[in-house]
């Protein structure tokens, strides 16, 4: 599933008031619960591939965020994106971040810069699902 963001606006971010490694936020949604997954590693934000991204993966993002809802949705982006941190993600849901999912190795990817996850925390409908082509 693929969709473009209209905006690099940030909306949501780890609950935490310095960035620590591992933290994630959501950006280009219109609502903050909504957008491109990004994880903070050492003074930089970065992106996921969606290869092998799923459910499990989501919902570590989405708790991560504070969210108690099991995500709605989730998604591929179509916008360039930065440098990626994470492939091959593959959480069992139960992780206390991203970071503590298996994968294939920091800065270890086969992915494009069109192949960004993304994620639609909650159970709200939303016009975002719609033009992101969310499944």
């Amino acid at each position: 599933m693929l969709f473009t963001f209209p905006s690099a606006d940030i909306y949501m971010t780890s609950p935490f008031p310095q960035e620590i490694n591992g933290d994630v936020r959501l950006t280009g949604g219109s609502k903050p619960n909504e957008g491109r997954v990004e994880i903070y590693y050492y003074g930089t934000w970065y992106t996921v591939c969606i290869d092998y991204w799923d459910s499990a993966d989501a919902t570590v993002v989405c708790r991560q965020l504070g969210y108690e809802e099991l995500p709605s949705s989730l998604c591929a982006t179509l916008v360039l994106g930065i440098l990626i941190l994470l492939d091959d993600v593959e959480c069992h849901g139960w992780e206390s971040t991203l970071l503590d999912c298996s994968n294939a190795g920091l800065f270890r990817h086969d992915c494009g810069k069109l192949e960004d996850a993304g994620v639609i925390c909650g159970n709200e409908a939303s016009e975002y699902c719609k033009i992101a082509n969310c499944n």
